[in-house]
């Protein structure tokens, strides 16, 4: 479904696929710049996304942490937009990347995901486009419907009037 601008002229709902990853894991510091048959996960994760039909963008959202910064650089070396925002605050780095790429919807992948199925996204995103302002979350996390690893959360931005 798409949105009437000012002018009666329909515009397609942005949506905006962000990568929430960062190198201060407890558990397995840097994990995201691990490889897996010679690419990193961010890497596995951003060519299994650039698959999507219905994904407007991929962006990288890390935090402003200076131990982030190689990770912005390898992102950049991919072509992948960042987004640089609060450590803690995922609420405020989410909505950052929403307003500075103009989107209308974000999908939350997680970087510790590299299998994301780009059929699925795709599927979840039409049932978001089909009714997005009958949507306040699309999830196969709540209840859990598909195994850890696929997890996808569709979050739209509600726009001001």
């Amino acid at each position: 479904m798409d949105m009437q601008t000012s002018h009666g002229v329909k515009k397609k709902r942005n949506v905006i696929a962000a990568i929430q990853a960062r190198m201060g894991s407890a558990r397995l510091p840097g994990k995201v710049m691990r490889t897996i048959g010679g690419r990193t996960m961010i890497e596995c994760i951003a060519k299994r996304l650039a698959a999507c039909k219905e994904v407007d963008q991929v962006i990288l959202a890390t935090s402003k942490s200076p131990e982030n910064d190689g990770l912005q650089e390898h992102a950049a070396s991919l072509g992948l937009p960042c987004f640089r925002g609060s450590e803690a605050d995922l609420i405020e780095r989410h909505g950052g990347v929403l307003e500075k790429f103009n989107g209308d919807a974000l999908i939350r992948i997680t970087a510790d995901c590299p299998l994301v199925d780009p059929l699925l996204v795709d599927a979840m995103v039409r049932v978001y486009r089909n009714d997005p302002s009958g949507v306040d979350l699309v999830t196969n996390i709540f209840p859990r419907t598909f195994p850890k690893g696929l997890d996808i959360e569709i979050l739209p931005f509600a726009q001001p009037n």
